[in-house]
């Protein structure tokens, strides 16, 4: 990505360093696919400490991939104590776009925004003045927080310090993971719930639409469900959101309890009857998003709310890859 290679230099010219950097897409080499590395660095609760740059737009919220390591890495730098890690970019507008929670938490860690420069040349000098502000924000940091012997890579015979490994050790991990396990068939619950109440009230709603007398109710019934359904989903939001968190958070030492050779029948059940509930509503939300496009088509007073459907089913998928993780991990324990 064109930001990154910039970044990259803007950063060496600088510091005289090289920079180690993490985008959500990268075309040039200057960083890592999210399918590539930057995933296995992420599962293993990062190798090494390094900067992750999401560039935000409504794009990337429709990614279940991005949402999922957006997640893990706001964990994982939360812990450290080091959200400084985390410098998002605003690319396009996002108000439109759900994930309240996320947006407020990227918000709140004083994004760029770059709206403006989207549209203009790469090489002019507001682009320019963004990118040295940025490369001057991380050197900043590295110097607050001194962790530059793990985020840069000193070359010509410069030696840097140490830093100290700040990681979660395999029993941290466990002990997080008791904590989320305890609370998730909680969160499991409200969202079942909840994602029941969406259903039947998309049901009913559907049937006073077919019945109407006319187009025009056929509008106000449109209207009417979506006003029913937003106050439920925006709920689901929230308690989806709390469940992605506990099973992001949890997942190292999920794994971990899994593979010792004193993992009891109950913990492996409950692992087990996890990902399975999780694979069932990720299921069950990818059917609700096919079930409600055809109504965003019919009507625009129903888009806003099939956005949000979406947005909720995308969390969902985002999960799944855990979840069968969990599942072929303890086996088929029906």
């Amino acid at each position: 990505m064109e930001i990154a290679s910039d970044l990259a230099g803007a950063f060496s010219v600088l510091s005289g360093q090289k920079l180690n950097l993490f985008v959500d897409k990268v075309d040039d080499g200057v960083g890592l696919t999210w399918g590539d590395a930057w995933k296995l660095t992420i599962d293993s609760a990062l190798e090494h400490v390094a900067f992750f740059i999401p560039v935000l737009s409504p794009t990337f919220f429709t990614r279940p991939e991005c949402l999922r390591e957006f997640r893990t890495f706001l964990s994982v730098a939360a812990r450290a104590e080091e959200t400084r890690l985390v410098l998002p970019i605003l690319f396009a507008d996002i108000s439109e776009v759900g994930q309240t929670d996320l947006v407020e938490l990227a918000r709140s860690l004083n994004w760029s925004d770059w709206t403006a420069l989207r549209l203009g040349e790469r090489h002019s000098a507001p682009w320019r003045q963004e990118i040295n502000a940025m490369a001057r924000r991380i050197l900043k940091s590295l110097r607050e927080i001194d962790l530059a012997s793990t985020a840069l890579d000193p070359g010509d015979g410069q030696t840097l310090e140490p830093a100290i490994d700040d990681r979660q050790g395999s029993e941290d991990q466990i002990a997080t993971a008791e904590e989320a396990i305890v609370k998730i068939p909680d969160c499991l619950g409200k969202m079942t719930e909840v994602s029941r109440e969406v259903g039947s009230s998309l049901r009913t709603g559907a049937e006073k639409i077919r019945g109407a007398e006319s187009y025009a109710k056929r509008i106000v019934g449109y209207r009417s469900l979506a006003a029913d359904l937003q106050p439920l989903l925006l709920t689901l939001e929230s308690r989806v959101s709390e469940y992605a968190t506990l099973v992001i958070s949890s997942d190292p030492g999920i794994r971990n309890v899994i593979g010792m050779p004193a993992a009891t029948d109950a913990v492996l059940d409950a692992v087990s009857k996890f990902a399975k509930a999780t694979l069932t509503m990720a299921d069950g939300w990818n059917e609700m998003i096919s079930n409600s496009q055809e109504l965003a088509g019919r009507s625009r007073d129903m888009r806003p709310t099939v956005a949000l459907i979406t947005q909720i089913g995308n969390e969902f998928s985002a999960l799944r890859e855990i979840a069968q993780r969990w599942l072929d991990l303890t086996g088929d324990r029906d």
